[in-house]
C-alpha cells in the first residue's frame, strides 16, 4: 500500500480498494480521499474526491478504472464556502469559486 493510500472494504466483498486509486499520483500529500457511487450526471458509477495540502481533483470512473485525468483540479486557496446541498436520495457537495457554486461530485444517502 502506498503510504498515503487509504484502504477500505467495499460492502460487496471485493477486495480492498485503495484510496486515491491506483494511477493517480499527485505531487502533493493526499489529506483526505473519499469514493462516491454516483456520477456528476446522476447515474451509478464511481468518482473520487481527493484533497492534498494544496489542491483539490475529483477522478471519474472511466470502463471500472480511475481516470488519471482529473475531471476537477482546484487550489484550495481559490475555493470558498463548502457546502453539502441536499438533493432527493442524496447530495452534492459543492464549493464557490472565482464567485461561482462548482458542484464536485453527488452522493446517495444509503
Amino acid at each position: 500500500m502506498r503510504p498515503w493510500g487509504v484502504r477500505h472494504m467495499s460492502s460487496d466483498a471485493e477486495a480492498p480498494r485503495v484510496c486515491p486509486p491506483e494511477g493517480f499520483s499527485p505531487d502533493e500529500a493526499v489529506r483526505l480521499c473519499a469514493e462516491t457511487d454516483l456520477r456528476a450526471d446522476g447515474r451509478f458509477g464511481r468518482e473520487w474526491l481527493i484533497v492534498g495540502e494544496k489542491h483539490l481533483w475529483v477522478l471519474p470512473d472511466r470502463d471500472g478504472q480511475a481516470d488519471a485525468t482529473p475531471r476537477i483540479e482546484l487550489a484550495l486557496a481559490d475555493l470558498k464556502e463548502p457546502k453539502a446541498e441536499p438533493l432527493v436520495s442524496g447530495g452534492a457537495l459543492e464549493v464557490s469559486h472565482d464567485g461561482e457554486r462548482i458542484e464536485l461530485l453527488r452522493y446517495p444517502n444509503a
